[in-house]
């Protein structure tokens, strides 16, 4: 402090002197101080020095502080793994951290003094997300969303993207922090179980259209193959006993028996098709129909 007077003055004029510094009490706490002071000069010497000191130690220590809390955030800001982004009041790009370039493979040097929105928001973006940052940012609120993107060299990322205004101590916008972390993985692995679930539902489709075809398969040829034969039988039968007198009784019988094996048999048929839905109908509905259903064989 004593080596910042000055020690002699050519032109015998008086001048000022001021300087911080800090000294020990009495109680042997240290005082941050400020000293300004004119210094009058006699025969060019320094003789005296009018002035006062500031006890500045309060202001001196929120300094401190500050320092060291903007110390400790650039630490974590270059340490962390997410990608941080610091731009000015114009929306220009001051600074990176080594996560943003391991991310996008973009460096300071190619992003320095551009916008963020010119290379970080990929066409691949629903337009509502682009939509809501523009407004958020507009209204210099917080933001928090997904955006996906690619790299320098052309491969495609998600990127969560969280993001607000930092003001001055008037109030007014100084610069505009954002942090982005690499959800790449989570999202592949989301589109993969996605496609895998619509793989499957496709599987399933296709294994019950091909039942489907199937059972028509077996259907088509059950009524071609055996109730038309024994329909034509009856036909025949009846045709005969409209003929012969004498063996109507024995055609009838035929003709009867195989009708009510072809009900029998479209009944089976039916049943697989669509059975009763008793909960639906109800058990007395269910029994009057499978009556009804049995006296056009059987009066009873």
């Amino acid at each position: 402090v004593l080596d910042s007077i000055p020690t002699n003055n050519k032109k015998n004029q008086g001048s000022t002197w001021e300087s911080y510094y800090r000294f020990r009490k009495a109680n042997g706490d240290y005082s941050h101080v400020h000293d300004s002071a004119h210094i009058i000069y006699e025969n060019r010497k320094p003789s005296r020095m009018i002035g006062a000191t500031q006890d500045i130690s309060s202001w001196k220590l929120s300094e401190l502080h500050l320092e060291e809390s903007e110390r400790k955030l650039s630490l974590i800001a270059r340490q962390t793994v997410n990608a941080v982004i610091i731009t000015d009041d114009q929306e220009k790009i001051i600074w990176v951290n080594d996560a943003f370039t391991n991310i996008t493979e973009f460096t300071l040097a190619d992003v320095i003094g551009r916008e963020t929105g010119s290379f970080l928001l990929g066409n691949e973006n629903n337009p509502l997300t682009l939509k809501y940052l523009r407004k958020r940012i507009k209204h210099d609120q917080p933001f928090n969303c997904d955006i996906v993107n690619y790299t320098k060299s052309g491969r495609r990322y998600w990127m969560q993207f969280q993001g607000q205004a930092l003001l001055n101590q008037h109030g007014s916008i100084e610069h505009y922090f954002a942090m982005g972390t690499d959800i790449t993985e989570k999202e592949l692995l989301e589109n993969k179980l996605i496609e895998e679930r619509l793989n499957r539902q496709k599987e399933i489709t296709q294994a019950i259209l091909s039942a489907q075809e199937t059972e028509r398969a077996d259907i088509g040829k059950e009524l071609h193959d055996n109730l038309n034969q024994i329909l034509g039988a009856a036909k025949l039968y009846i045709e005969m006993a409209k003929n012969d007198d004498s063996i109507r009784p024995m055609a009838l019988e035929k003709t009867s028996g195989y009708i009510s094996t072809v009900i029998e048999k479209i009944r089976q048929i039916s049943r697989v098709l669509a059975s009763p839905n008793m909960h639906t109908i109800g058990l007395l509905e269910s029994i009057h129909s499978l009556i009804e259903d049995l006296i056009t064989v059987y009066p009873i």
